[in-house]
């Protein structure tokens, strides 16, 4: 089994979790088994947004609703769904092997010694 400490690990503000079939058959059930704020967390989680976004849902600070992910994931209720990571863009000008040689048409009609038409024959 997964210890509180390996999930809180796993778990950032860009952390989307999504129901579980355990999950979804307990809101749907309306079970009295989970306590009032679990259920309310478990019912914010909709497989789209982000812990960040959850918490303005249900209106609780992050570290706590985090604490109560954990206890849902124990639980078996909830999974990560997609752990979003913000990768810089490249810069531009970086490898030369990726360049588009713009003068390649124009050294080939010099090396033919007539003019190559783009667009197909003049005549």
């Amino acid at each position: 089994m997964i210890g509180s400490a390996d999930i809180r690990k796993s778990t950032d503000a860009k952390t989307v979790f999504t129901e579980t079939a355990k999950g979804l058959t307990q809101i749907n059930q309306k079970t009295q088994s989970l306590l009032c704020q679990l259920t309310k967390d478990l019912k914010a989680i909709d497989g789209r947004s982000t812990i960040s976004v959850s918490s303005d849902k249900v209106d609780v600070a992050i570290p706590a609703l985090e604490k109560d992910l954990v206890e849902l994931r124990k639980d078996g209720l909830i999974k990560v769904f997609e752990v979003s990571v913000e990768e810089p863009m490249p810069a531009f000008g970086g490898d030369d092997d990726d360049d588009v040689d713009f003068t390649a048409l124009a050294r080939i009609s010099a090396a033919l010694k007539e003019p190559v038409s783009v667009f197909g024959s003049s005549k």
